[in-house]
């Protein structure tokens, strides 16, 4: 996890959520972390949230954050999971605006991703990014049932990851995030994408840390299309400034 300037203050807004009853699972990979800190200083401040803390995880694949992750999931206590980076800010609501999403024929809702507001010019360069460009893709893959969902901050029922496996059975992948909404769409389930977008709040931002970012949305989009029979059509609908001005209108 890694300390940096914005991570108390990410963190605890998981804390201050309005939500009837909920539990907040730490994964933690190194024992010498000094993230542990920030985090059981904030369990202390917060004594009426029930929250622990796993430290080391358990080797289950090549997939590094599957591992960090795996003992926590099996430790939860509810049906619903949030998988949530430690880098983003959470509002009051965002919780309960993802549950309202989870119909009865939902299996999973994603956020959209975006930044907080922030200083400097790598910061200006991010939003910029994730509000136009990669927005642009998200939604336009969403509309046409491409799977475009990312692993940042995304709630799932659990019993469809249990018929899975557990999610110790995507620590075969590294892009974890494709695969699981992918097993809840083979098995009839929709995904959603909330109201809220991920607000995405690092207190480490440069121009490489953004490059860092861009690439891997792109690949996971590579990942989806060579899946899909929709490369042609996507890219015309996609670029298409009509077409994209009639999607962020319709979504």
């Amino acid at each position: 996890m890694g300390v940096d300037n914005n991570l108390s203050t990410n963190l605890e807004t998981f804390f201050t959520m309005n939500y009837p009853v909920y539990e907040i699972l730490f994964c933690i990979e190194d024992e010498t972390d000094p993230a542990i800190k920030v985090v059981n200083t904030l369990i202390e401040k917060y004594p009426k949230v029930s929250a622990q803390v796993f430290i080391g995880g358990s080797i289950v694949g090549v997939n590094p954050k599957i591992n960090n992750m795996n003992r926590a999931y099996e430790a939860s206590n509810y049906d619903l999971i949030l998988i949530s980076d430690s880098g983003i800010r959470m509002k009051e609501d965002t919780l309960l605006d993802m549950v309202n999403h989870m119909d009865e024929k939902t299996g999973l809702v994603h956020q959209m991703p975006f930044t907080c507001d922030r200083p400097g010019f790598a910061a200006t360069l991010e939003k910029i990014y994730f509000g136009t460009a990669q927005s642009r893709i998200y939604l336009a893959a969403d509309f046409v049932r491409v799977n475009c969902h990312t692993g940042m901050s995304a709630l799932m029922r659990k019993t469809v990851l249990e018929e899975q496996g557990g999610l110790k059975s995507f620590g075969c992948y590294l892009a974890e995030d494709f695969f699981i909404a992918k097993s809840f769409l083979v098995r009839g389930w929709k995904t959603a994408i909330s109201s809220q977008p991920a607000m995405q709040n690092s207190g480490i931002c440069d121009v490489g840390e953004v490059k860092g970012c861009h690439d891997p949305f792109c690949d996971s989009l590579g990942t989806s299309l060579r899946m899909y029979d929709y490369r042609c059509v996507y890219g015309m609908v996609c670029w298409c400034p009509f077409s994209v001005g009639f999607f962020h209108i319709f979504q």
